[in-house]
């Protein structure tokens, strides 16, 4: 189950290269062709439409930020998300190499209490809010 996941959350990183390049009404339509239909995409400034998401749907399932790339955005996006008490919640972020400052966000993140799994795949950091779990770390090296 989770190699499908992986593959699923792998799959929408190609997708949303798309939204990168100003075609968000293609993007938008390739998401939703090939994911689950309960999925309510936005684009813009994770400033404004984060908090307007976490009011409107409460805790969201599944964040995909790629954004601001400095320590204390990415800090601050984490944080906004943890403190709707996620139990299940999965979030991706983006180029978590890509400064010290990012590199310095993703250690702090994964070293969070709520935070139970953790996957840095280069790239990309995958966290896992999963209740009842040991704290969990994996790197995977290509």
């Amino acid at each position: 189950m989770f190699k499908f996941r992986l593959e699923k959350i792998l799959n929408l990183r190609e997708r949303l290269e798309d939204l990168k390049k100003n075609e968000y009404g293609i993007a938008k339509k390739k998401l939703l062709d090939s994911c689950d239909k309960n999925i309510d995409i936005r684009v813009g400034n994770f400033e404004t439409l984060l908090p307007d998401v976490i009011t409107e749907t409460g805790t969201p399932d599944f964040v995909y930020v790629d954004g601001n790339h400095t320590y204390e955005a990415t800090m601050r996006y984490f944080n906004m998300l943890a403190e709707t008490r996620p139990e299940n919640m999965c979030i991706v972020f983006d180029d978590i190499h890509w400064s010290a400052g990012m590199s310095k966000a993703w250690d702090e993140i994964c070293a969070s209490e709520q935070v139970m799994t953790s996957i840095d795949i280069l790239q990309m950091g995958i966290v896992l809010f999963r209740t009842g779990c040991q704290k969990e770390f994996y790197r995977v090296r290509w």
